[in-house]
């Protein structure tokens, strides 16, 4: 049956590396289930299931995707209540996972290895067996699919399952974050919610694996370049030991040695950076796959054309954008690209094309997805959000703020259930990712005509242009691509709101005025507010104006210290997750300090005013 497809080596083990942790964190979520189930967990173990099964489905292991498809149901069987929670279906869970991860670690050696999984798909569909039937070997959940209307009354069944396990209450969600010795069980945890003074942001994108873990694939050349500055920075520093020696460090030579050293350092700093660059032909490679092998599925004709392949990237921004980009893929061949026959009847070619390029922009890289499928329609994506409760029937929306609602978890415009959409997840997923990287996404569409999301990304993490600014004592780095402008408050009349809060006009545009030590785990400036009200214009007062989504905030500081570049470093565990912390670094005066991520503190301001 079908031709025999030869997988990539690469692709595999790009694949096995991903899964093995993915299923290390299935089999903590499901061991965590014994003390009662949550949909906190019960969630993590459907984002994990999910983003397996289209993993695998992308490099071509098609009967590991479909056993994992089994798995899938199940799971979402208990999310919509199916399925109790029981020492039974704790045991199938754990039986399907030591399955899969024996799948998994025989593919580095024998790619074409399938397990016997026989007496697991009974034991699956004996779990679902009150809740489907089976016409032919294809599972249907009756519960999603009343027969009266089984579109509609599905994609609300569907909207109410994501309410279940992404909207769970703050307890469930901080007795999760406190077990940081767990695994978690997705890619992408959603942000957590709270009050001005607590909420706490969870890092997204995938765990991070452990250094001893992580490797990487570096070209000898990069290596010897990079040995060969070393050996140049010894050979320097033997000439300014010396000169101690003989305490000639005021002369001609040890001067140069000392100058040559310093501009050394900074080479090998950057050679180092370097190795973590790699070009994303790999990723290119992987997207061009998933997009034709769902294209076939489907029965659509799709003409991929891949162009800077050759661009760079840091490697982590490379591994925690490869799963999202395969959800915009599989959105676009699935729900943009039309069939060749109703291409056709609207009068173009039965052959679609789907584009994926890279642009190397200034210390950015734009990555664009672009197909001449149906485009967007804004209309039905306003009244998915409705159903969803996530805007009002009446709100007035821009078409720009209409189509980012798509990236709202659960907001699907899929008419039903299938094994590649409708369920509503992906999409959250991928913006989420983009914030936690600093990135931004634009959508333009034309209905009828095709749709090009664009998303921006910054070339490495490890390196940024920041602004360090000083509230009371502390000292914290701004990302200079977040911060949108700053402004002297001292120069603006600022009012006093109804509810106690603080207002500035700025060219026609009401800003609310915070402070940024509020947010912050350090001495309060209570009378900061105060202050603005009394500053004469001889008296400066910066703010820093950050947008977020088309909203603005203000957050005001005692000073602005300087402008350099920093490098980020993670965060402890203690630290990591709290509340608009990005990372830390090293100052200019060799003095640690804290990253910050503006974004993430406005987006806290706005949701603790829009609960008022």
């Amino acid at each position: 049956m079908g031709t025999t497809i030869e997988l990539d080596r690469e692709l595999i083990e790009s694949f096995v590396d991903d899964a093995t942790e993915a299923l290390q964190a299935f089999e903590a979520a499901t061991i965590s289930l014994r003390a009662g189930q949550t949909s906190a967990l019960v969630g993590e173990l459907f984002c994990v299931a999910h983003n397996l099964k289209g993993a695998s489905m992308c490099i071509g292991l098609e009967p590991f995707s479909d056993f994992v498809h089994n798995v899938e149901d199940v799971i979402q069987c208990m999310i919509n209540g199916g399925i109790a929670q029981s020492e039974r279906v704790i045991e199938v869970l754990l039986a399907a996972q030591r399955c899969m991860t024996t799948w998994v670690g025989a593919l580095l050696t024998t790619p074409s290895f399938i397990p016997d999984t026989e007496s697991l798909l009974k034991d699956l569909e004996s779990l679902m067996a009150p809740h489907i039937s089976i016409p032919g070997e294809t599972l249907i959940i009756e519960d999603e699919v009343p027969p009266e209307d089984p579109d509609d009354d599905d994609l609300e069944a569907l909207f109410e399952m994501h309410r279940m396990i992404y909207e769970d209450d703050q307890r469930a969600r901080e007795e999760r974050e406190s077990e940081a010795d767990q695994p978690l069980g997705s890619y992408v945890e959603p942000m957590a919610t709270g009050g001005k003074k607590g909420p706490r942001f969870s890092a997204n994108g995938r765990p991070a694996p452990s250094r001893s873990q992580e490797t990487l694939r570096i070209s000898a050349h990069k290596l010897d370049e990079l040995v060969q500055l070393i050996s140049e920075l010894s050979i320097h520093q033997g000439i300014v030991r010396e000169a101690r020696r003989e305490d000639g460090l005021l002369t001609k030579a040890a001067a140069h040695a000392l100058h040559l050293s310093y501009k050394l350092v900074k080479d090998i700093h950057s050679k180092a950076l370097e190795l973590r660059m790699q070009p994303l032909s790999g990723l290119m490679q992987k997207l061009e796959r998933n997009a034709l092998d769902l294209a076939a599925m489907q029965g659509k004709r799709v003409k991929v054309i891949i162009e800077g392949s050759d661009v760079q990237f840091d490697k982590t921004v490379l591994d925690k954008m490869a799963d999202p980009l395969v959800h915009v893929i599989r959105n676009s061949v699935d729900h943009g690209i039309e069939s060749p026959a109703q291409r056709e009847a609207e009068g173009k070619p039965a052959e679609a094309t789907l584009k994926i390029s890279a642009i190397q922009d200034a210390g950015a890289v734009l990555i664009k997805v672009s197909d001449d499928g149906r485009g967007m329609d804004d209309s039905a994506i306003l009244a998915a959000a409705v159903r969803k409760g996530i805007v009002s029937s009446d709100a007035e929306l821009s078409s720009d703020q209409i189509r980012k609602l798509i990236f709202v978890q659960g907001v699907s415009t899929a008419p039903k259930l299938t094994e590649i959409s409708g369920r509503g997840v992906g999409m959250d997923i991928v913006m989420r990712t983009v914030q936690s990287l600093r990135g931004g996404i634009d959508i333009a569409s034309t209905l009828g005509e095709g749709t090009t999301l664009t998303i921006t990304l910054p070339t490495s993490l490890s390196i940024i242009d920041a602004l360090v600014v000083g509230v009371k004592e502390s000292r914290y780095a701004v990302p200079m691509s977040e911060l949108t402008e700053i402004i002297d408050l001292s120069r603006y009349p600022v009012e006093r709101t109804g509810k106690g809060g603080f207002i500035v006009s700025l060219r026609g545009e009401v800003v609310p005025v915070e402070a940024l030590a509020d947010y912050m785990p350090t001495p309060s400036l209570h009378q900061v507010h105060d202050r603005v009200l009394m500053a004469g214009r001889s008296n400066r007062f910066p703010a820093l104006l950050v947008r977020d989504a088309g909203q603005s905030v203000a957050f005001a500081i005692d000073r602005i210290v300087s402008q350099q570049q920093i490098v980020v470093r993670p965060l402890s565990d203690q630290l990591d997750g709290l509340q608009g912390l990005r990372g830390c670094t090293i100052l200019g005066d060799g003095e640690p300090g804290v990253i910050l991520s503006l974004p993430e503190l406005a987006r806290a301001y706005f949701a603790l005013v829009g609960m008022e």
